[in-house]
């Protein structure tokens, strides 16, 4: 699947993942002040340019961003998700529109639109085949069990 990357940093769907783990994200103390950081792929990098005073202002900070990630990566999911929708219902349809077209053929055998419906769509039952040829469901039967001696 390809990188995604909208609007919340330009975070690619797998870097946002990560920051939206809460295990993935440290405070540690220099000596003279907290810093914020997290783990990407392994390894940490500085979250936050920020040098902090005490550890509870970092910790509000990371607690804060961490509500804000898991909304957008929420965000990015329902946008694949409803884009698999349609790319999977505008594939549907075309299929439909095929198989439309093959029993339409006047100049084909029946066995032979069968077979091409087949090679369309592998998962069409019987009864759908024969209200697609307006034929019985038998004959719709014999034909394929021919084809697969």
């Amino acid at each position: 699947m390809e990188e995604y990357k909208t609007a919340l940093h330009n975070y690619s769907n797998s870097e946002l993942r990560q920051r939206c783990e809460p295990t993935n994200h440290t405070i540690v103390y220099d000596g003279f002040h907290y810093r914020w950081k997290v783990k990407i792929d392994g390894v940490y990098e500085i979250q936050s340019i920020i040098l902090y005073d005490d550890y509870q202002t970092a910790y509000s900070h990371i607690m804060f961003w961490l509500s804000k990630y898991s909304k957008e990566m929420i965000n990015r999911d329902r946008v694949n998700s409803v884009n698999n929708y349609f790319k999977d219902l505008e594939l549907e349809v075309e299929t439909e529109a095929k198989l439309h077209k093959i029993s339409r053929e006047y100049s084909s055998r029946t066995k032979e639109k069968i077979n091409q419906m087949l090679s369309i769509k592998h998962d069409l039952t019987n009864e759908r085949i024969s209200k697609l040829l307006d034929v019985s469901i038998r004959s719709v039967e014999r034909h394929r069990k021919s084809m697969n001696k």
